[in-house]
């Protein structure tokens, strides 16, 4: 199976899950993620905290600050994009290529330019490996290209890709991971929007 037809299979039964929400078009919902584990979805696991049988590869939760919740003392400190006190989504990457991180089915506007943006950064502190390597896909296809996030926490990154919905009327928008390595591949997201342009 191709990696595009993989790719649609997944977009097919993330549809049927994913809800779509009513608030204006073209606007994620809960995009500074300040109304906690809801509205978006994720094949990531939540967990509590990253340490010692807990998380792990594949895994996220929210929470303020990343130095809080890693036992190890290799996770930089600081807060989130929207506030500096708020909620971010901390991730430890999965060792399987594409899983999908964070998705949200947005109503768009037929024939209108789209911006999505979303706000990345490394939390490991000392850069002993690559941290995550993002893409984003809407309905299926990948837009814009791959953002290689720094090894250590250097401030907040934004990320934006064009999009075009030509005749559609929703847009199902997914944030991957294209690296799989188990060790270092950790990183914050926050402030996912999508603007008409």
């Amino acid at each position: 199976m191709s990696k595009t037809n993989a790719v649609r299979g997944t977009l097919l039964a993330m549809s049927a899950l994913a809800v779509c929400h009513p608030a204006t078009a073209g606007h994620v919902v809960n995009g500074n993620l300040e109304s906690g584990n809801t509205l978006f979805s994720t094949e990531y696991s939540p967990t509590d905290y990253l340490c010692d049988g807990h998380g792990g590869p594949g895994t996220y939760l929210l929470a303020t600050n990343p130095a809080d919740v890693n036992c190890y003392g290799d996770w930089a400190s600081f807060g989130d994009h929207t506030s500096g006190a708020g909620l971010m989504m901390i991730v430890d990457g999965a060792p399987h290529k594409d899983k999908v991180i964070w998705s949200e089915t947005i109503k768009v506007k037929p024939d209108t330019a789209y911006v999505f943006r979303y706000w990345a950064t490394s939390v490991n502190a000392n850069g002993n490996g690559p941290a995550g390597v993002l893409q984003v896909y809407i309905n299926g296809e990948s837009v814009g290209g791959r953002f290689q996030m720094p090894y250590a926490f250097d401030g907040w990154h934004r990320v934006s890709v064009k999009w075009n919905s030509d005749s559609v009327t929703q847009a199902t928008i997914w944030v991957v991971d294209a690296n799989t390595s188990g060790g270092w591949n950790d990183f914050a997201l926050d402030d996912f929007s999508l603007r008409s342009n």
